[in-house]
């Protein structure tokens, strides 16, 4: 990555971050109420505590901090940008889990619906390319423990609490002769059917993998909308309306990459995301785009996931810290300024 480039990134990283925790609000906000497990609004009948504003204080709360997207693409035991072992990924979801992250669907980053506990950082997790090493049986049926799937399942069974949520753009058409699909034809559908039944969520990633800049309008129109026949074609259930770009370059037409049309398929994405960088703004605040979202390349060297988790490590009030209930954004006061009214939807705003 080029030093202007990283430089940008870090602007935007600090710009996005720097809120502490502020004095309070001069107008006391309704008290944040979570269930006692300390994840999400409290049910019906069961007890429930109320967040106050020193609690919150103790636990750094910030829903106006960053979200690292993580991008996977193989899983496998060879060096380079878009590999990483399997070794290394059980490693990643130990980091992860032992440092406060739980991974959380797109949809929910995109509706400014995340939940997870008190004191948490959310964390998407995302996989290009529907490789064979994502998701693969063995001959006899079982899921290899060593594809990215078959360790989110082991990892998942070993902490429950570290929910089974995560995206697979894939490279899909209904046409014959098109991408295998996670590599085994014979297993194409019952793979992305048992992905969705898990809580795992599909996108769009082209048919070809091509670079879009390259192509005329009608050419990107087609591998985006060809796509989605491809993964309907294989559920039908399936929601298809985000996509991660190949090589993280726009057509030239930047509006194609939003919404087009292409032999009677429509397609509409409310999130385009972006290869590499850095960490997501919050969804609530004002630099947040979801047509634009940067992600963090899975992998040791510049700018990527090794670098940022220790970046949060050291400087961990730059982080999204959850107060543990999805109908409310709390933000420290001197952080109200970065979140953006219009995007809070239903929620409602708390400082402290």
């Amino acid at each position: 990555m080029k030093a202007v480039q990283i430089a940008a990134v870090l602007a935007l990283y600090t710009g996005l971050g720097a809120a502490g925790c502020g004095p309070k609000s001069a107008t006391p906000s309704a008290p944040t109420t979570v269930s006692k497990s300390g994840g999400g609004p409290a049910e019906p009948g069961k007890p429930a505590v109320v967040v106050s504003d020193s609690d919150l204080k103790a636990a750094n709360v910030n829903e106006a901090g960053l979200i690292p997207i993580l991008e996977y693409h193989n899983i496998v035991d060879k060096k380079g940008q878009y590999n990483r072992s399997a070794q290394d990924f059980r490693k990643d979801l130990d980091t992860l889990y032992s440092e406060g992250y739980r991974p959380i669907a797109l949809h929910e980053l995109l509706d400014n619906k995340i939940d997870v506990p008190l004191g948490k950082t959310p964390v998407v997790l995302t996989f290009d390319d529907s490789s064979p090493t994502q998701f693969k049986y063995l001959p006899d049926g079982t899921i290899d423990p060593n594809c990215a799937y078959g360790i989110l399942r082991a990892f998942h069974e070993a902490h429950p609490d570290f929910a089974m949520r995560g995206i697979f753009f894939i490279n899909a058409t209904a046409a014959p002769g098109g991408p295998v699909v996670f590599g085994q034809s014979d297993s194409s559908q019952k793979k992305v059917k048992e992905l969705l039944a898990a809580g795992m969520e599909t996108g769009n990633h082209t048919v070809n993998h091509l670079n879009l800049k390259k192509l005329s309008d009608q050419r990107v129109q087609q591998e985006l909308a060809e796509c989605v026949a491809g993964i309907h074609a294989l559920a039908p259930e399936a929601t298809v309306d985000t996509l991660a770009l190949p090589f993280g370059v726009s057509p030239k037409n930047t509006k194609l990459a939003e919404t087009g049309e292409f032999g009677g398929v429509t397609y509409h994405n409310r999130a385009v995301l972006l290869v590499g960088s850095g960490p997501a703004p919050a969804p609530c605040t004002v630099k947040f785009n979801p047509l634009r979202l940067p992600r963090i390349q899975a992998y040791p060297g510049e700018m990527g996931s090794d670098y940022w988790l220790k970046d949060f490590r050291e400087r961990p009030h730059k982080r999204y810290i959850s107060d543990g209930d999805p109908a409310t954004v709390t933000v420290p006061a001197l952080a109200k300024s970065k979140i953006d009214p219009e995007k809070l939807g239903s929620a409602k705003l708390r400082t402290y």
